[in-house]
């Protein structure tokens, strides 16, 4: 266990950009999984170069994890920008770092970790990739549609929206778990889903908790936590999920999380 752990950047190339992926390692322990860890959408807008805080990422750090995180085009070291950029294209270099994950640590099984928007990145990548298991964190209610939809440096556009007309059970992530065959980790923000409101939103909620107690997986786990509002920010960015669900909720998921695969692992 360390409270300073080891992280290192590395680039590669995605859609002529280049992308900074962090390795995050505790060279204390032997790593016994790794965690490709998705973000949400920057609230700091195109010019925030500092929301892909890794401290919420480090706190798996506690346990025997690598973890891998990357900073969108125009985010973080990343090249690029922000704006104009669409959910495929964020979905593609997804899907460029799960591949250098892969061969980086070819014998390590791989966790996908994604909050909020990083949760609907995560679960695009279940038709080219099959994870050994998946943590989402409050993940993002969009619409199929959504996948084109440009973020316009702050948030998507409106294509990306609910609308009372959405099929719940068609919905995208209801779909894709209904559709996975690996065990699912799913936190929901209470206070996110009650500051949310709104009939669409509630009935989706509860269409997805259908779909995980239909999975009927032993390894499944859902979590509820009572944290900070999804939207939170500090000192106008959004750093993750730190301020998303405060230091202590954000330690309390970690723990969940080491349970969670160690029973996924588990022969």
């Amino acid at each position: 266990m360390t409270s300073s752990p080891k992280i290192t950047d590395y680039f590669i190339e995605v859609g002529g950009n280049d992308i900074q992926v962090s390795v995050c390692t505790n060279p204390s322990v032997r790593p016994g999984a790794l965690i490709v860890y998705s973000f949400g959408i920057p609230r700091g807008g195109e010019n925030d170069k500092s929301y892909q805080s890794l401290r919420g990422v480090s706190n798996y750090l506690m346990y025997n994890y690598i973890c891998v995180a990357f900073c969108s085009a125009g985010m973080g070291k990343s090249t690029g920008d922000t704006t104009g950029l669409s959910l495929r294209a964020r979905s593609e270099e997804l899907a460029a770092v799960i591949d250098f994950s892969k061969k980086k640590y070819p014998d390590l099984p791989i966790f996908l970790n994604g909050v909020s928007m990083g949760a609907h990145l995560t679960l695009s990548m279940l038709d080219q990739f099959e994870p050994k298991g998946m943590i989402l964190i409050s993940p993002a209610l969009y619409p199929d549609r959504a996948s084109e939809s440009l973020f316009n440096g702050v948030d998507f556009t409106k294509d990306a929206r609910l609308t009372d007309e959405d099929e719940p059970t068609n919905f995208f992530v209801a779909k894709m778990l209904a559709k996975y065959s690996g065990s699912v980790m799913l936190v929901w923000l209470e206070k996110d889903r009650l500051s949310k409101g709104g009939p669409i939103w509630d009935v989706i909620y509860d269409a997805v908790n259908k779909v995980m107690s239909d999975r009927k997986d032993n390894k499944d786990k859902m979590l509820n936590i009572d944290g900070l509002e999804h939207g939170f920010k500090l000192g106008g960015v959004y750093p993750g999920p730190d301020n998303m669900l405060g230091a202590e909720a954000v330690k309390k998921v970690a723990q969940e999380v080491d349970l969670f695969i160690t029973k996924v692992l588990k022969p």
